[in-house]
């Protein structure tokens, strides 16, 4: 479910994060630390082609294999806003790539738990993938913002020994150690959580990494709906029949 890339330096931090509870959606600013907090705005036609792949995974799942899905945001930056224009697939060579076998071997799973030792747990995307993405982004005079993945509802799902933990739209610690590693400035998180009637809604959340293994910054969203309507939040729910976006309050 949660994400790792490999990148061209290869290099990842020392050890994992530190959860810390977040200050919310007031401004741009984090109180605690004076950090600048980026925004995201993205239209919903921009984001069809994750959740499709998404929900496929999703209704492709069992408690064995769970599902992931995992997208590089490319577009721009402009006075501190961070306009997404597409979402680029790579291939996940988290089972196949040594590299990556060894990092869950070795860090991942001694830091984050047996769970982690499931290769259908983590996404490691290849590097090739990654290096075509980039070029392309430049071509276009764009630049890789940063990347959106799945959380399913694994807490309803799951096998019975993992449901203790209630994943959501907010990071997890794994997913900090991966926002620190990458450093790119915008992760959106997109939670799936299943209804009895077979639907799907999903939650959308932005994350910015501070750098220091403690929880990512929770960032404001900006999402033009089907219909053409902006929604401001730090959390963002699409509703599955009517294809329009509501804010939801943090925590809710």
């Amino acid at each position: 479910m949660e994400t790792l890339l490999s990148t061209a330096a290869g290099t990842h931090p020392a050890g994992p994060s530190r959860p810390a509870r977040s200050d919310g959606f007031r401004n741009n600013r984090d109180h605690r630390r004076g950090a600048f907090r980026s925004v995201v705005s993205i239209d919903h036609g921009t984001l069809v082609p994750f959740l499709r792949a998404a929900e496929k995974e999703y209704r492709c799942c069992t408690p064995e294999r769970p599902p992931g899905c995992f997208a590089v945001l490319v577009g721009h930056t402009v006075n501190g806003v961070s306009h997404v224009s597409r979402v680029e697939f790579g291939k996940n060579v988290r089972a196949s790539s040594p590299v990556a076998v060894d990092e869950f071997a070795d860090t991942i799973v001694p830091c984050f738990g047996a769970a982690y030792a499931n290769e259908r747990r983590g996404f490691w995307c290849d590097s090739r993938d990654l290096l075509r993405i980039t070029r392309g982004a430049e071509a276009d005079g764009l630049d890789v913002l940063g990347s959106v993945h799945l959380h399913p509802d694994w807490h309803r799902i799951g096998p019975p020994r993992e449901r203790a933990l209630r994943i959501s739209q907010r990071p997890t610690r794994m997913d900090g150690y991966l926002f620190d590693n990458t450093r790119w400035p915008v992760n959106l998180i997109c939670y799936f959580e299943g209804r009895d009637d077979d639907a799907i809604v999903p939650t959308l959340a932005a994350w910015q990494p501070r750098g220091d293994g403690s929880e990512p910054l929770p960032i404001p969203l900006f999402l033009r709906g089907e219909g053409g309507e902006l929604v401001v939040g730090d959390t963002v729910r699409l509703p599955p029949r009517e294809g329009l976006f509501t804010r939801v309050r943090e925590g809710v």
